[in-house]
């Protein structure tokens, strides 16, 4: 099940040209590049979600017990004519170091599995990383 878009979630987002209209596509390749990774203790799950501006978004969920279960969710939405990648954490403040290297290193692998996609569709130049206009990460 997708994580709530509250506020407290710990993201990072990027939107890449030339990819919107392509979530399916970008959905199935992300899922087996993850799956690839073998993640100690991780399950990939994908589906729709119904968001309030957008019916039927797909997104895949990671959630990994390795010590302490973490989840994070990577929604796909297409924006015009790019798409946009937004991946929300639910655990990034963990209360033990051995939980808090779980989580960064579970953080980590996704993200790369997530440019690894992106740079499978596209290259380099197609990619703008988003980040929270707060002051957030």
């Amino acid at each position: 099940m997708p994580l709530p878009n509250d506020k407290d979630k710990f993201w990072a987002g990027w939107l890449v040209e030339g990819l919107g209209g392509k979530e399916k596509e970008f959905r199935d390749t992300l899922e087996a590049v993850l799956k690839a990774r073998k993640m100690p203790k991780a399950q990939v799950n994908t589906g729709y979600v119904n968001m309030w501006w957008r019916r039927d978004s797909l997104y895949v969920d990671i959630t990994s017990g390795m010590d302490g279960t973490i989840t994070t969710t990577v929604h796909l939405q297409e924006y015009g004519t790019s798409l946009f990648i937004g991946r929300a954490a639910e655990s990034e403040h963990q209360s033990n170091y051995y939980k808090r290297m779980a989580s960064s290193a579970l953080l980590e692998t996704v993200d790369r599995c997530i440019r690894e996609t992106i740079l499978h569709f596209t290259g380099e130049a197609a990619i703008q990383t988003l980040t929270d206009r707060q002051g957030r990460v």
